[in-house]
């Protein structure tokens, strides 16, 4: 049973293999923080070495759809005052009813998309606090974003970055006057407070041309770091733009946005999803249908509006699948980044969990193959697709690793399973060939995992219990740990990693660093403008966990500034927002 917590703070990342945290009230099968006719599921970091979830349920009488979340620590207590708002109706169609609904704020809470009418007709943003609740600097209900009414300035957001500061940028597609769309792209800066903002043109800032060839394409979007965003969508290439938080275009950027692929390679889009790679590259992964099957294709570009250096301007080929069977699995494809700005993608292959790694280069990481690793282990029997389900999940831990989950049909009920990969493509040989969750439901679903940071990885998934009366199912958390003694070999060293984490943020005059160091030299903690520009600097010095303290920051202006800590030829920079 979860039990309750008061107050913890683990520093993510800081800690070496011999501080790992005493975590073994675990339940071997799980431990239940939700209930009801389970849809999707999301996990976040909640900056204090444990997750937050965020699971979509049907509401009375399966008619709405309707969002809760638990916050858990690190050692799976439950914080007692976690509130996620009971009337957050999450969108069933504004944003498509694959999409996400929730979005991280860059500050460590979240806006919400839901929906405020019973019927549908008007969405809503909402932003929710990292403690929990919701932000009541916003209007109760909060700003509407979207309605099927032709008379509104907008329709179907689907995607939420944020500026950091406390607002959001919402892309979405204006109506006709008869209802139709016109394929226009107009984004609009909700500030902090929740108010449109008025600086920006009354109708939005479109953000491409026009086309019914956009209508129905996917949209995505993610925070430039300077107080912007970037979009990319597809009409028939994946197209991109930026746009800046003064609500223009952002400088050097064509107002129809610029090619990320050539044309013919972004129609049909079954999956598209945009990382961050490193602080001013993205990259965007998709897959297309065709007559003869499905492709997997990925770029990288400069948030300048330039390709990559070492990208073909056309976009990579990653995979084919040139048959009906091959296709079917080829459809979930799942990123994550390295943490050295390269990225891992994942398909559910017949095969088995296939991976791609590529550098920020373009090249292919060393130990990898154009073809793909197999992921999984050799008798795998991964559970294909279902509906609104990907039955895999991919994650990136400490040192450029990765952790696949997946659920197995080796077993009825199915079991969880989760086996750690080198950044090289081996086995790590500290691990077995896979560790093992055994859920106590029948028909468990969705899986979706999350890094610990310390080298282990935290577990979502739904647990079905097929009961003809509600509870339908449940809500899963596990956590599995990084834990050589699992296997007879000496564990790898495992080095310290610098880590940093600032409180409040948003902060004021004043605010705290949290930050670890890796060896006993002397590092410099720097408070910089988004011009690179150091404003603030400390001296810190001692291998591990430590405080700082930023004071007098009221003669500094308001807005987004970069904290660095730099230690020898590593460094690791956060975001921090002034306000005054």
């Amino acid at each position: 049973m979860i039990r309750i917590l008061a107050f913890a703070t683990i520093l993510l990342g800081a800690l070496g293999a011999d501080a790992l945290p005493a975590q073994a009230a675990w339940p071997a099968a799980g431990d239940t923080v939700g209930a009801g006719w389970l849809l999707t599921t999301s996990l976040s970091a909640d900056g204090s070495g444990g997750v937050v979830m965020v699971w979509r349920v049907h509401g009375p009488g399966q008619t709405a759809e309707r969002s809760d979340a638990a916050r858990v620590s690190g050692n799976g207590d439950k914080y007692p005052n976690y509130d996620w708002p009971e009337d957050f109706n999450s969108s069933q169609y504004f944003g498509g009813a694959y999409d996400s609904y929730t979005f991280p704020d860059g500050l460590g809470g979240a806006f919400f998309l839901y929906d405020s009418t019973e019927y549908d007709t008007t969405c809503n943003l909402m932003r929710t606090l990292p403690a929990g609740g919701r932000d009541t600097t916003w209007p109760v209900a909060g700003p509407v974003v979207g309605s099927w009414d032709p008379t509104s300035w907008n329709s179907s957001p689907s995607c939420v970055p944020n500026d950091g500061v406390g607002g959001a940028f919402v892309v979405s597609r204006p109506p006709t006057s008869g209802g139709g769309s016109t394929g226009r792209l107009v984004v609009r800066h909700i500030i902090a407070g929740g108010a449109i903002d008025p600086a920006w043109p009354a109708a939005g800032l479109q953000i491409n041309p026009g086309s019914l060839d956009y209508d129905l394409s996917p949209v995505r979007g993610l925070s430039d770091a300077a107080s912007g965003a970037v979009f990319t969508w597809t009409s028939n290439r994946m197209k991109a733009q930026r746009v800046t938080g003064d609500g223009s275009i952002a400088p050097g950027w064509p107002p129809s946005g610029i090619d990320l692929s050539d044309a013919g390679l972004a129609s049909s889009v079954a999956m598209m999803e945009m990382v961050p790679s490193g602080p001013d590259h993205f990259f965007v992964a998709w897959t297309t249908d065709a007559v003869d099957g499905r492709s997997l294709w990925l770029q990288r570009f400069h948030r300048d509006g330039t390709i990559a250096v070492g990208w073909p301007a056309g976009a990579r080929l990653v995979a084919t699948y040139n048959n009906n069977v091959e296709q079917e699995w080829g459809a979930n494809a799942r990123v994550t980044v390295d943490g050295s700005d390269g990225i891992y993608l994942a398909v559910l292959d017949y095969r088995g969990v296939l991976g791609f790694h590529f550098l920020a280069d373009g090249s292919l990481a060393s130990g990898w193959n154009a073809d793909g690793l197999t992921l999984t282990d050799p008798g795998a029997q991964p559970m294909p697709a279902s509906f609104r389900s990907t039955e895999f999940d991919i994650s990136c831990g400490p040192g450029s690793d990765l952790i696949v989950t997946w659920l197995d049909q080796r077993s009825f009920p199915s079991n969880l399973l989760a086996r750690w990969i080198r950044a090289d493509g081996s086995p790590d040989p500290n691990q077995p060939a896979y560790r093992v969750v055994t859920p106590t439901g029948t028909h468990p679903k969705g899986p979706v995992s999350l890094s610990d940071g310390l080298g282990g990885v935290f577990v979502g998934w739904q647990d079905n219990t097929q009961n003809p009366i509600p509870p339908y199912s449940l809500q899963m958390l596990s956590w599995m740990p990084y834990d050589p003694s699992l296997v007879g070999v000496p564990p790898r060293p495992r080095e310290r990693t610098l880590a940093l984490s600032a409180w409040p943020n948003p902060a004021r005059d004043a605010f705290e660093v949290q930050l670890a160091l890796a060896t006993e030299s002397r590092a410099h903690l720097d408070l910089l403008d988004l011009g690179g520009r150091r404003v603030r600097s400390i001296d810190v010095q001692g291998a591990g966990v430590r405080t700082a303290r930023f004071e007098n920051l009221s003669d500094l202006a308001p807005g987004v500034y970069w904290l660095r800590l730099a230690e020898g030829n590593a460094s690791r920079t956060t975001r921090v927002a002034l306000i005054h």
